[in-house]
């Protein structure tokens, strides 16, 4: 048995303790193998040979300079470094783990394979701030165990709900004991015993857990370069029969709001030396995001035919095609996970 552990990184200088905890921390060490796709100058870039469990690391390492993107990144790991592991995990460069983080994984997918082909475990986990990058000094946010983090699409009064063409997600939490969701109404339930897993409609780019199939079944759009990651890559998996999930206690974290170092969208010397612009990319994204709900896009990258667009917008409440949201979302994580979403 083999996990495969995809890992883009833009400039990160996280990224060597993120394999580090990932590895340490796992219980079947020996199972992991990594797929690192690092956007980065040769002199800044991963030691490998500083890390006793090289063996157990594919690599490949391009220039800033020639980075298109995180999804390009994404999609040039399942095409160069996959090969055939039983299960696909992806994270970012900037994750820690829990103990054990591997065996717990593994047993919640296992439960949803009883009842599901092809479940997706995914969320934006709870997050951590660096304090101190050099000394690898950081503050975790330990939320209470009761609440399992999920990925939310609607009403919230501080962002819009789409921007551009893009719906916009947010990391949020559902109670185990009552799922109510964000405490946005009054508990109408007792969830007894408390719930473990609960269906989801949004997937986190940041942690995907999954069969190794879902390589060949939803590859990567590589002409995605950031906006719209999410919103193509969670339609796409739905629509080709794939379910998701959310699990409590969900065993790692991320620092997603990167307030160290460099990152994509602010290395401004490097943008001056491309031959395409951040905002060419972004523009081309856009597009590709008006086409997508038209399914003019290259057929594997279109809505997949096990359901439809139209099937996954009722049941999400994200209405792609107006741009709007037409429910709260809130009876999706309601569901039994046992059941079938629709």
């Amino acid at each position: 048995m083999k996990i495969f552990i995809s890992i883009a990184a833009y400039r990160d200088v996280l990224l060597k303790n993120t394999l580090i905890e990932a590895y340490n921390k796992a219980d079947n060490k020996d199972s992991l193998v990594f797929g690192v796709f690092e956007q980065n100058y040769s002199e800044e870039a991963l030691d490998l040979s500083a890390l006793p469990f090289a063996n157990q690391i594919r690599y490949k390492l391009i220039t800033p300079e020639e980075a298109r993107g995180v999804s390009y990144a994404r999609q040039q790991i399942q095409l160069l470094l996959y090969k055939d592991e039983d299960y696909f995990m992806q994270i970012d460069s900037h994750t820690l783990f829990n103990e054990g983080w591997d065996s717990y994984l593994l047993k919640n997918f296992l439960e949803l394979k009883k009842y599901h082909e092809k479940p997706v475990l995914t969320a934006y986990p709870n997050s951590f701030d660096v304090l101190d990058v050099d000394k690898l000094e950081f503050n975790v946010c330990h939320v209470p165990d009761h609440l399992i983090s999920v990925v939310i699409v609607g009403p919230k009064t501080d962002q819009p709900l789409f921007r551009g063409y893009q719906p916009v997600p947010y990391g949020g939490f559902v109670d185990s004991n009552n799922a109510a969701v964000n405490y946005r109404y009054e508990p109408k339930k007792v969830c007894n015993p408390p719930l473990t897993l609960v269906h989801g409609y949004f997937i986190g780019a940041c942690f995907i857990f999954a069969d190794g199939s879902i390589v060949k079944d939803v590859p990567y759009d590589p002409y995605i370069f950031f906006g719209g990651e999410e919103p193509l890559y969670s339609v796409r998996c739905w629509t080709r029969g794939y379910n998701i999930f959310h699990v409590i206690k969900l065993p790692m974290y991320h620092a997603a709001h990167r307030s160290y170092g460099i990152h994509v969208l602010n290395d401004h010397n490097t943008a001056s030396k491309r031959e395409t612009s951040l905002e060419k990319y972004e523009e081309l994204s856009q597009e590709r995001m008006r086409k997508f709900a038209k399914y003019e896009l290259e057929e594997v990258y279109n809505p997949g035919s096990v359901r439809s667009l139209d099937q996954y917008i009722a049941f999400s409440g994200i209405d792609y095609h107006n741009q709007t949201i037409i429910d709260n979302n809130d009876h999706v994580f309601d569901l039994d996970y046992k059941v079938q979403p629709i």
